[in-house]
């Protein structure tokens, strides 16, 4: 049986001393995590930060709505949907209901703080604003805007972003960024394997990974590996410099554009794989 909670505003505020929030109130909500198997989190505009607590019972966010007229702060509000053992939780945004638009005079959106447990499966997705997640459990992430960091994950991390910087430090699962558009990625400390799918345009690092790691496509920026346990490879690269150093297994690119032309390496351990010189 689905129940479908609103979370309605229990403080409204005029704060003619903040012009970038002129009317504030909070939105919270504690929910029980008994049962549950998975936590999804849709969310527009704002900053998020997510702290996964090992042996938590419950779910906590805490949230401050901030708008520019009393009218788009009523709708600024945050949803749940239990079914089964998934909990399914929204923000809604005058955008949802009219195209209320998020800039200049007038603005909506939501910061949230989430306490969350850690052995809870998180799947996100994220509208705009910056995204912090630290010692959350295996998660997905899906985001149009920001910048993403991600420290200390217990599980399986896989990203998709439009446009932002990522930061992933100190995972103990394997690191997936299926697809990013526009910003740097930057992997550190990786306990298991790393791949990234494809990236359109920013810098790549991923430095200190105990096993593999893989670009298979990048179309623009440089990418650089550091202290590889595995083999690091590209499948294909379209501009930019590669330099891979201190690398324990193999160390090859498929293709790319130039040949040779702006790849270095040193301190491989295997095999080196490069493409005909043009």
């Amino acid at each position: 049986m689905k129940r479908i909670i609103f979370a309605a505003a229990v403080l409204l505020v005029a704060t003619g001393a903040s012009a970038d929030c002129e009317f504030t109130a909070a939105r919270n909500l504690d929910i029980s995590a008994e049962s549950l198997a998975q936590f999804k989190l849709q969310t527009r505009a704002g900053d998020l930060r997510i702290t996964g607590v090992p042996g938590a019972k419950q779910i906590e966010l805490r949230g401050k709505a901030c708008a520019s007229s009393a009218d788009a702060l009523a709708q600024l509000t945050l949803q749940q949907n239990r079914d089964g053992s998934m909990l399914h939780v929204v923000t809604t945004a005058p955008e949802d209901n009219g195209g209320f638009k998020l800039f200049g005079s007038n603005y909506a959106y939501i910061d949230l703080e989430v306490r969350m447990p850690q052995a809870l499966a998180l799947d996100l997705e994220d509208s705009s604003g910056d995204v912090e997640i630290e010692n959350a459990g295996a998660m997905e992430v899906r985001d149009s805007s920001g910048d993403i960091e991600i420290r200390g994950a217990r599980g399986d991390v896989f990203i998709s972003d439009s446009s932002g910087d990522i930061e992933v430090d100190q995972s103990e699962g394997n690191v997936t960024v299926r697809s990013d558009s526009s910003g740097d990625i930057r992997i550190e400390g990786a306990r298991r394997d790393v791949l990234v799918d494809e990236d359109s345009s920013g810098d790549i690092r991923i430095d200190d990974v105990s096993g593999n790691a893989r670009v298979n496509h990048d179309s623009s920026g440089d990418i650089r590996f550091r202290r590889i346990g595995g083999n690091a490879e590209v499948g294909s690269d379209s501009s930019g410099s590669i330099v891979a150093d201190k690398v324990k297994g193999d160390f090859s690119v498929r293709d790319k554009s130039g040949g040779r032309s702006g790849i270095d390496y040193s301190d491989v351990g295997g095999k080196v794989s490069l493409p005909e010189r043009d």
